[in-house]
């Protein structure tokens, strides 16, 4: 429910961060700010569903980020902040790696095969409807390696230089 409810939300934000920032009902920026709060609010809810879990011994620390910073005794607000600038940074830098990449391997066949093997691989390995686990991404050496390639060829973000 929580990821459903932050999907739909996390759209709605993505859709109004450039926007002109006009605070007005019928504005794009308006309802960003709306989907934000609520966002915060689906964010507050799984912290509090993460922190029932730890203290019930139920998760570790390293099970997830939010988990993490819990263990770590950052309060509430600060891990919903992070966790909302995560969401946003993560969203086109991975949706621009991910179009980069694939451009890549078109590009480069041999890749190609030696990744869709390595994929292929671990789909015989699941049984129908497992999802991927930590394992299965440890097992993914040579699409990592394509990946950093990739990424060192072509960032996903504008360089940040200093002006001269």
């Amino acid at each position: 429910m929580a990821r459903r409810e932050l999907s739909a939300e996390f759209q709605q934000l993505v859709q109004g961060i450039w926007a002109v920032p006009l605070d007005l009902p019928f504005t794009r920026f308006r309802r960003c700010l709306a989907a934000s709060w609520r966002g915060r609010r689906a964010v507050a809810g799984v912290i509090e569903e993460r922190r029932a879990k730890l203290e019930c011994g139920e998760t570790l620390p390293a099970d997830d980020i939010v988990t993490h910073m819990l263990s770590r005794g950052l309060p509430d607000e600060e891990i919903t902040d992070n966790v909302m600038f995560l969401m946003v940074a993560v969203h086109d830098t991975t949706a621009a790696l991910i179009t980069f990449l694939l451009q890549h391997l078109n590009a480069n066949k041999d890749a190609y095969a030696k990744v869709l093997e390595e994929q292929q691989e671990i789909v015989r390995s699941k049984k129908p409807g497992e999802a991927l686990s930590w394992d299965d991404l440890g097992r993914m050496r040579y699409t990592w390696a394509a990946a950093m390639e990739t990424l060192r060829m072509g960032p996903p973000t504008a360089p940040a230089g200093r002006p001269v």
